[in-house]
């Protein structure tokens, strides 16, 4: 980009991981533009190119989260080593939250698991089922409990927009459409299982 307001449109457009920037540029300086990309996504990474060897700048760069301040002219090798250790830290971003996601999701399959078993021995032993906690703080709140059941016209996949090996993902659908007409009607503490 030739300034600083179309490097704020290519950001936007494009949604880059990280951008080489100078700290002069037309329309806007280089620090204004980091802080205006930034809004646009707080996880951009920086690496500044700069003539000016002025402490301030390099303070400001700092307080933005900047990686790297180079300072002009720039050797081809420190560059590289830059964008080089730029991307290292990158890819290391990307597999902790890649991990983190599926951790995530491994505890609320897990939890949702336990929850599932827990409702399926309550409705079959009754009060001799032995409790989970979620259930037990629901007791502690709620004076009844109530059981719906739903019944579904027969129907084979593929249906609708679901492919014929998305059966999980049908009834995941199912499932929430239920939970959100149930919490519109203000009920709350839901266990939904169903028999397939």
């Amino acid at each position: 980009a030739g300034n600083g307001v179309a490097g704020l449109e290519m950001t936007r457009e494009a949604r880059p991981d990280a951008i080489l920037t100078d700290i002069q540029m037309p329309e806007m300086n280089g620090l204004e533009f980091i802080r205006l990309a930034k809004e646009i996504n707080p996880k951009l990474e920086f690496i500044i190119l700069s003539g000016y060897d002025d402490f301030d700048y390099a303070k400001q760069a700092i307080r933005y989260g900047v990686s790297r301040y180079l300072l002009k002219p720039v050797e081809n090798e420190e560059l590289y080593e830059a964008i080089n250790g730029l991307m290292e830290k990158l890819e290391a971003d990307h597999l902790r939250e890649k991990s983190y996601m599926e951790l995530k999701l491994l505890e609320e399959t897990s939890r949702e698991t336990v929850r599932q078993q827990a409702m399926t021995q309550f409705i079959q032993q009754g009060d001799e089922a032995p409790g989970d906690e979620a259930l037990k703080e629901l007791e502690m709140v709620c004076a009844h409990f109530a059981a719906a059941v739903f019944s579904f016209e027969p129907f084979q996949l593929p249906h609708l927009s679901f492919a014929a090996d998305e059966e999980s993902l049908l009834w995941y659908a199912v499932k929430n459409i239920i939970t959100e007409q149930f919490e519109r009607s203000g009920v709350r503490g839901m266990l939904i299982q169903h028999t397939l």
